[in-house]
């Protein structure tokens, strides 16, 4: 009787939060903006895995696009990216991904 008591107390608290407690009132889509603003609130997250096979990426094989450098794992890589780069670009950019400035040239 305890538990049963005890997962309603939870679930009633859960349906509050979304109801109108937590997120404010949920048929205005606030709780996606909580939601979109904590995921804004997060650490950048270097690039460490190649966009296209999923390996760990080789600084050495990049490409620079739209001013941002990408690395890959190898140049067969680079080549699937450039075949389809907002699809890559997306999918790094959802999964929090922060990619790097193309740096400045030397001497300038």
């Amino acid at each position: 009787m305890k538990q049963v008591l005890a997962v309603l107390v939870v679930a009633g608290a859960v349906t509050a939060a979304y109801a109108g407690g937590m997120c404010g009132d949920a048929s205005k889509g606030s709780c996606a903006a909580t939601i979109s603003d904590a995921k804004a609130a997060q650490p950048a997250k270097a690039q460490d895995l190649c966009p296209v096979s999923g390996d760990k990426v080789d600084k050495k094989v990049y490409t620079d696009y739209e001013g941002k450098r990408i690395y890959f794992c190898c140049a067969k890589c680079v080549d699937a990216f450039k075949k389809n780069p907002a699809k890559y670009l997306k999918d790094m950019s959802d999964a929090g991904v922060t990619l790097e400035t193309v740096p400045a040239p030397a001497g300038k």
